[in-house]
Order: C-alpha cells, then sequence, then structure tokens
C-alpha cells in the first residue's frame, strides 16, 4: 500500500470528520432537533464518501474502456495466420434493419 498522499486526507478525512461531528451531535446535544442534525450529518458523511468511491470506480472504469478498444483496434489491423496479407483489410458490417441474420454456413434458395 502506498504511504500517505494529501488526496487521502480528503478522500476519507472530510466524510469522517462530518461522521465525527453528527455522532458528537447526537450524543452531547439535547433535544429532538440536535439528534435530528446529527442524524443527517451521519447520512452526509456517508454519501460523501459513497460519491467519492463511484467517482474512482468511473475513471477506473474510464481507462478499461480505453485499453479495451485499443486491444480492439490492434485486433481488427492485424493478420491471422490463416489469412492471407491481402485480406488484412477490414471489410465494413453490414447491417440488417428488422430480419435475423441467417445462421452460419446456411445458404440461400434460389428462386427459379
Amino acid at each position: 500500500m502506498p504511504g500517505f498522499r494529501p488526496i487521502h486526507l480528503i478522500r476519507y478525512g472530510v466524510p469522517a470528520a462530518i461522521l465525527l461531528a453528527g455522532v458528537l451531535l447526537m450524543v452531547v446535544g439535547t433535544g429532538a432537533i440536535a439528534n435530528a442534525a446529527g442524524i443527517v450529518l451521519v447520512g452526509v458523511a456517508f454519501m460523501v464518501y459513497l460519491v467519492n468511491v463511484l467517482a474512482r470506480l468511473a475513471i477506473a472504469s474510464q481507462r478499461d474502456r480505453e485499453l479495451e478498444q485499443e486491444a480492439r483496434e490492434r485486433f481488427a489491423r492485424s493478420r491471422r495466420p490463416e489469412q492471407p496479407a491481402s485480406s488484412v483489410e477490414r471489410q465494413p458490417r453490414r447491417r440488417l434493419a428488422g430480419r435475423a441474420e441467417r445462421p452460419l454456413g446456411a445458404r440461400q434458395r434460389s428462386e427459379h
């Protein structure tokens, strides 16, 4: 695990401080308003932490998508051993709107 970085203070310190304030308000505060405010602060602390986790996941998944796209592009440009060198260029895919594609190997009947 890498050492302490300043981003850790924001990533974990801010939600921890909000959580601590909420718990202290519930324990030390008197009355229903103090308890309600403490509960709200505890909820806000969890939401801040959750937003942080989701943001880090989004950044990581974007990196994964970029790596996957690069791999697809490399694969599309590559030549397989059984392929002749002239067939490396990728042919555009046809789209069949509203029709199911035929299974591989199925032949069309010629209508005479």
